[in-house]
């Protein structure tokens, strides 16, 4: 998924999203942390062949803030930007309403 005109495309809006909405503290909030815990800990994450921490890193900044602005992007930019964590914790479980 990383790369493709969907996950581009996807990323735009969340970030035009922020942005109007007012969110970028809290966008601002949560990148230190993100970084933080996945710096370090290459060696434990199981990284498929090709990716490494910092593209794991990118993934869950965008889950993140898709989250965060999960009700003012389209559903479709947020399963692009969520997909990769699904599995995890599914969508349904961080909904709110």
């Amino acid at each position: 998924m990383q790369g493709t005109d969907d996950l581009v495309a996807a990323d735009r809006l969340l970030g035009t999203a922020i942005e109007r909405s007012g969110r970028t503290d809290a966008r601002d909030a949560i990148v230190g942390p993100i970084v933080q815990l996945m710096s370090g800990h290459e060696e434990r994450l199981a990284v498929e062949p090709g990716l490494g921490v910092d593209d794991l890193a990118e993934a869950a900044l965008a889950a993140a803030l898709a989250l965060i602005a999960r009700d003012v992007i389209p559903r479709e930019a947020f399963e692009v930007l969520y997909q990769p964590f699904e599995s995890l914790v599914p969508a349904g479980e961080t909904d709110p309403g």
